[in-house]
């Protein structure tokens, strides 16, 4: 097999009306923490004869995620659900089927310990 492993982070600052003094500032910063995160687990699939890429790009995540995923041509999206309150999922969209609408692949979703719903 000859596929590719690409970690996407997208960052998306929903930070209307009460925005930083300077949010291009903050996208870099968390940009350039994101690129810092993902090195490790790309060591450790590159050492393991895995061919792995890190794409760290700005926008509401789902829109990313498809975007992305057409950009690479990718054959399959595998993504978490991350646990979220109550509050946050009666009135959040969520990300996962989010995607799953909008993808022209197939995803599969992993649900992380502890998640809900």
């Amino acid at each position: 097999m000859q596929g590719q492993m690409v970690l996407l982070h997208a960052v998306h600052l929903n930070l209307a009306p009460y925005s930083p003094a300077n949010p291009a500032w903050l996208k870099d910063a968390l940009c350039q923490e994101a690129a810092a995160k993902a090195r490790d687990i790309l060591g450790r699939a590159q050492a393991d004869g895995v061919s792995a890429a890190c794409i760290v790009e700005q926008g509401s995540p789902a829109a990313v995620i498809a975007k992305v995923a057409e950009r690479c041509q990718a054959e399959l999206i595998v993504m978490t659900r991350q646990p979220r309150g109550w509050l946050a999922r009666l009135f959040g969209s969520r990300t996962a089927e989010r995607v799953i609408r909008e993808a022209k692949c197939p995803v599969m979703v992993l649900q992380l310990d502890g998640a809900k719903g």
